[in-house]
């Protein structure tokens, strides 16, 4: 047969708050067990499961007492529809003298439909052994119950055995029944009976459960109610900024749309009441919001990244060697860009810049930043070296002097100075004939107007004797053109010079001549004529600064 099904406790008890209708009610309170009673977006699938305080005692309704066994006897029983179960007890002792148990036999029930024995026999009522034990006349007390469902029919119950005289018992038939409980649920749309209710959920909203117990023996009631919600999911918006491409400077902003504040924000760190996230690089993201009712939602997002700017920018070199002209421009320079020019705020185009690496940083739009190298390059050479005489010269001596240029540059223009003891002042090789100890320099200017200078110190030995070149080349070309004599600062003056041909003859001859100026010395003519290619002898008396005169005489090599 069926029985109740026992109750279990869940997760949470709604207590009834009700009355019963009849003082005789056995339902003591009511409540509703449910794990769960709310649920985020549903749907939600509940199972209610009812807790019912209900006395269960049974409630005798007849008892008979039956003694002896010697006799036929019946006993009727009514079953209530009340759906209750129905118990019969049997208790009590009894001896049967019989060789066979026909006391296996002897009690057997009807059927309540049409009030016939029940068969087979082993329909009939069995009870356990030991029936009965040895000696005869003996068997120990025991307590039988039978269940019989309140379907309003009549249970028989008979005893048919009169062989034997010597048969005894005492036994006691009660009656009773067990109080049960009916129960009925009801939500918007369905009402349904049964030990427990399922139902799904898919409403936002609460939805309220109520329980009817109904008492069907006693005929009373007590109600109850529960309550089911489904919570809407949150909602959110992401307003988002973007970022630098290379850096991190996003940031992003939540603007609840739906849900139940106060709301709590997972930028990707944990939960918090911060909206806002900053110093997120371009990339995807997911916001998780909880709200108030611990609902939740993924909200992705992206935050974008700046397109990089692409200056156009063109350098040039210093215009000479030495200078720090060097300049940088930007093609596209936008207006709203600012510029850092190693480290120093900056305005293009960039001048005064030396050769070598600069660093330019550009901000622009949403603060970003962006780095460039500038590579100055450095200058076409440009130099001048002057190649000349290593060794001092003697007094009257000349020497040649040469400009030396890089490889393959242009010259526009030099100068050399001092220019009285030069044979030119534009020339790249002039010839020089210092009386003393010189400095002589030389400024070149390239075609590009960058200038280089060089200078060369020329010392002269025998400043305090009388010299004269070996020889010279009277051929108009401005170097070395006379013979003369040259002196120290020792000396006044050439009282009287003569140049003598190896034949004896006067080829030159003059008085009263300064010292050191080529200008007036012999060129090289006789009598107007020039003289012929030839080894002279010369002799000179020189007055000294102190009147007194010295006598210097020599060779000179005219070529010609």
């Amino acid at each position: 047969m069926n029985k109740a099904r026992p109750c279990s406790l869940f997760a949470l008890l709604f207590l009834a708050q009700a009355t019963a209708l009849s003082a005789q009610c056995s339902l003591e309170s009511l409540a509703v067990s449910v794990a769960d009673t709310a649920a985020c977006g549903g749907p939600l699938t509940v199972t209610f499961t009812p807790v019912a305080a209900l006395d269960t005692t049974p409630v005798v309704l007849s008892t008979w007492n039956v003694e002896g066994f010697q006799s036929d006897f019946q006993l009727e029983f009514e079953a209530g529809a009340s759906g209750c179960y129905h118990v019969l007890t049997i208790s009590g002792k009894y001896t049967v003298w019989s060789e066979t148990p026909q006391f296996y036999d002897a009690f057997y029930r009807f059927d309540t439909l049409t009030n016939q024995p029940l068969l087979p026999a082993d329909h009939y009522l069995q009870f356990p052994e030991p029936l009965f034990v040895e000696p005869p006349g003996y068997n120990p007390e025991h307590v039988y119950r039978l269940y019989y469902p309140g379907n309003g029919g009549t249970v028989v119950l008979s005893f048919s055995d009169d062989l034997y005289s010597d048969n005894w018992g005492q036994m006691t038939f009660e009656w009773s029944v067990v109080p049960c409980i009916e129960y009925t649920w009801s939500v918007p749309g369905q009402t349904a009976t049964g030990p427990e209710f399922t139902h799904t959920f898919t409403n936002e909203g609460t939805t309220q459960l109520s329980l009817v117990a109904h008492d069907l023996y006693h005929d009373c009631t007590l109600s109850t109610w529960a309550t089911v919600t489904i919570h809407p999911l949150p909602e959110a918006g992401v307003q988002t900024d973007p970022s630098c491409a290379d850096e991190a400077t996003g940031s992003a902003e939540a603007i609840p749309l739906a849900g139940t504040p106060p709301f709590l924000y997972d930028w990707g760190s944990g939960l918090s009441a911060n909206d806002a996230a900053s110093g997120l690089a371009p990339g995807n993201y997911a916001l998780t919001i909880v709200d108030g009712n611990g609902c939740t939602a993924e909200v992705p997002f992206v935050i974008a990244a700046l397109e990089p700017i692409e200056p156009q920018i063109e350098v040039a070199a210093p215009s000479c060697p030495g200078q720090d002209d060097g300049m940088a421009t930007i093609a596209n320079a936008d207006p709203a860009w600012t510029y850092t020019l190693d480290g120093r705020p900056a305005v293009p185009p960039f001048t005064g810049l030396a050769p070598g690496t600069h660093t330019l940083v550009i901000a622009h739009q949403g603060g970003c930043t962006s780095a460039f190298t500038l590579d100055v390059p450095a200058p076409a050479p440009w130099w001048v070296e002057i190649s000349g005489p290593i060794k001092p010269l003697l007094a009257g001596d000349t020497a040649h002097l040469t400009a030396l240029l890089p490889e393959g540059s242009i010259l526009e223009s030099i100068t050399w100075s001092p220019a009285g003891v030069l044979s030119c002042t534009d020339c790249l090789e002039p010839v020089a004939r210092p009386l003393e100890g010189t400095t002589v320099t030389v400024t070149a200017v390239s075609a590009d107007g960058c200038l280089a200078t060089d200078s060369l110190r020329i010392e002269v030995e025998g400043l305090d004797d009388v010299y004269a070149p070996s020889a010279f080349t009277p051929n108009g070309d401005g170097v070395n053109d006379t013979f003369t004599l040259f002196a120290g600062p020792g000396f006044r003056q050439i009282r009287h010079v003569v140049v003598i041909s190896r034949w004896g003859g006067t080829a030159w001859e003059a008085d009263n001549l300064p010292l050191n100026d080529p200008a007036l010395g012999w060129d090289g003519r006789t009598n107007g004529r020039p003289a012929p290619s030839s080894v002279y002898v010369w002799m000179a008396e020189v007055e000294r600064l102190d009147g007194t005169t010295v006598l210097k005489k020599g060779s000179v090599a005219l070529i010609r």
